[in-house]
């Protein structure tokens, strides 16, 4: 259900259904960080073995244990830190209404159908979803290469 504070600004008012939802994916995150953290003492030396055997004049296995560690760091921060601020909410809002365009205007809001504008909402909150994916499979892309080669 979407209401209106005032000219510039929506609300989101979550069902229950929709409550459920996002406890599913915050159950999901937490999972996904305890199993991060989890599989660590396997790959770390896992990858020391693979260093230690093909090359041990070079020990690069440091700079994978250090981005190993930075992405728990990354990982906790947004499981357990950054989902409950303020800005991510802020910067969702922003971003509906960017990718909306013109179907943010005042005259979409007055319409009669609250099915249309919930179902902006919807279209707009998956097309965050992608792009908030793209992004993540770019940056670890980025910090694998380096890795792999």
């Amino acid at each position: 259900m979407i209401k209106k504070i005032n000219d510039n600004t929506l609300e989101m008012i979550p069902t229950n259904e929709e409550k459920f939802i996002r406890a599913q994916k915050r159950v999901k995150d937490i999972i996904g960080f305890y199993t991060h953290v989890a599989v660590s003492p396997f790959i770390i030396p896992l990858i020391i073995f693979i260093n230690l055997r093909t090359y041990p004049q070079f020990h690069w296995y440091w700079l994978f244990i250090a981005l190993w560690i930075l992405g728990i760091l990354t990982h906790w921060l947004t499981t357990f830190k950054l989902a409950k601020t303020h800005f991510i909410k802020e910067w969702k809002q922003k971003k509906i209404k960017e990718i909306m365009g013109d179907q943010y205007s005042e005259n979409y809001l007055k319409s009669d159908s609250s099915y249309l504008q919930e179902l902006a909402f919807i279209r707009a909150r998956k097309r965050i979803k992608e792009i908030k994916g793209f992004y993540i499979h770019l940056v670890v892309t980025l910090f694998s290469i380096p890795l792999v080669i």
